[in-house]
């Protein structure tokens, strides 16, 4: 245990005067540096670090770290070609910065406020065993592929990647498992990230149907592409439904938000977003009872599921009725199987398996392309046994999260942790038919790349949050149908 007078000096760092001079001298003092003895690459590296040590060590606001990251992250190019202009060699070095530099202030501002402040970390054992260690082997394993790998050096980007995002996991435990507030905080933040970002993918599809533009596969927003949009309202979706909904006037228009919300989905074409979209929806109305709704939402979902497995059997019956280029998944499925097969224990390397399934693949356009199959790419990467793990890692967590679910009192909590199952639910589907969202490897991009990291913690937190603190603050009755 740290001594708390030891720490007296540190914890008054943030109450003494001339706080916001010297903030602004180390600011301006390392802007100084950037010009005078620098490189502007080194300078844009010096000043984020700078930032960086005050918010840990004078701030410690970890909930507004997050926040700030979740906003950062999600509008990072809108800002930066709107109001900040950079020359474009630097978006890719300021993007990653932002993303992984932001993201660990916030994991070192929570684990520094919890020393200084005497708090006692979550405790492991109050998440299943048989869950812990399948994750701890998933990255032993991993890690030992990285030692392998064809390049150690990427390989082992990709890998820290994935534990940063464990370790953003273990900091969420904390945090919902410690206030009531913090679960219901995150998810008004998610709720208004997704609102803002449906009113403008509709406002945008309106205009092109008016103006006779081109909508289709078109809309990308300041994302990537339009598949990109597409996955960030699928993962944030589920959730949202059940439990993003805290604002009291708003409760009333569950319905209608959702329908937009819907309606942003459907204009970016995302096809495996709109299965995935629809899966989760089917859970939800079978959970609630609604069998009807559900064996219907189902049946849309088989219909979709069907037209787009149709290349694996039927391959010249689709090329005629959505074009050539798709038919290209079957294409690197099997290019992925065969890299799966000549490198069945450890895989090529984590990150690495693109360069090698070119040579089972003839069609240019197809080249260095991703499996677009999560267990595909980790069997490919990996092995197979990280495929099995990764496919254990999902199942552990819906049947942990199933029991839980079914054992709390409270109907908020039992909202979130279904709404999270229901994500989870959305996204292992998605991640059939697209690059993969969840112990895979995975760049710096928007904020739902980092979000199934997030509810991974969910389920066990309120567990926790109900045993500590009854209700946990999330009890409410919503006015429209309880999904």
């Amino acid at each position: 245990m740290v001594r708390t007078d030891l720490l007296m000096p540190i914890k008054r760092i943030p109450e003494r005067r001339g706080l916001l001079l010297v903030l602004l001298s180390l600011s301006v003092g390392l802007i100084l540096a950037c010009f005078i003895n620098l490189s502007p690459k080194a300078g844009v590296v010096v000043l984020l670090s700078g930032t960086a040590f005050v918010f840990v060590i004078l701030i410690r606001k970890t909930d507004n770290i997050i926040f700030g990251w979740f906003f950062l992250t999600s509008f990072f190019y809108f800002l930066t070609w709107n109001f900040f202009p950079i020359p474009p060699h630097y978006y890719r070095l300021l993007g990653t910065a932002v993303f992984w530099g932001l993201l660990l202030c916030a994991v070192a501002a929570w684990a520094i406020d919890n020393v200084l402040r005497g708090r006692s970390f979550f405790p492991l054992s109050a998440v299943p065993l048989t869950l812990v260690c399948t994750v701890v082997l998933f990255l032993l394993w991993s890690a030992l592929n990285v030692a392998s790998s064809v390049d150690s050096y990427h390989s082992f980007k990709q890998w820290s990647h994935i534990l940063i995002a464990l370790a953003v996991t273990y900091m969420f435990l904390d945090l919902f498992s410690r206030n009531q507030q913090n679960m219901a905080r995150i998810f008004k933040v998610v709720s208004l990230l997704v609102m803002v970002m449906s009113f403008i993918m509709i406002a945008i599809a309106v205009q092109g149907l008016v103006t006779g533009t081109r909508i289709y596969k078109a809309i990308t927003l300041w994302f990537y592409n339009p598949n990109t949009i597409g996955d960030f309202f699928l993962t944030f979706m589920p959730i949202m439904l059940t439990s993003g909904f805290y604002f009291k006037p708003l409760r009333g228009m569950r319905s209608v938000l959702l329908a937009i919300v819907l309606l942003a989905l459907f204009f970016t074409f995302a096809r495996t977003s709109w299965l995935g979209a629809l899966c989760a929806i089917a859970f939800l109305l079978w959970k609630c009872g609604k069998y009807k709704a559900s064996l219907v939402a189902a049946f849309l979902g088989l219909f979709v599921l069907g037209g787009m497995t149709v290349p694996l059997w039927r391959e010249p019956v689709y090329d005629f009725l959505a074009g050539p280029r798709y038919t290209g998944r079957q294409v690197l499925w099997r290019a992925a199987w065969s890299v799966a097969l000549d490198y069945p224990v450890l895989g090529t390397g984590l990150g690495t398996c693109q360069e090698f399934m070119n040579k089972y693949i003839e069609v240019q356009f197809l080249r260095d392309q991703n499996t677009h199959n999560l267990l595909l790419r980790n069997a490919a990467d990996m092995g197979f046994f990280a495929a099995v793990l990764t496919l254990a890692v999902y199942a552990l967590f819906f049947c942990y999260s199933w029991n839980i679910e079914k054992n709390l009192n409270s109907h908020g909590l039992r909202m979130a942790v279904r709404g999270a199952m229901a994500s989870y639910v959305a996204m292992f589907v998605h991640d059939l038919f697209q690059n993969g969202t969840f112990l895979t490897h995975f760049t710096a991009g928007e904020a739902h790349i980092i979000w199934p990291y997030v509810l991974l913690a969910i389920p066990f937190a309120a567990r926790r949050l109900e045993n500590t603190h009854g209700n946990g603050g999330l009890e409410y009755t919503p006015r429209t149908s309880r999904l």
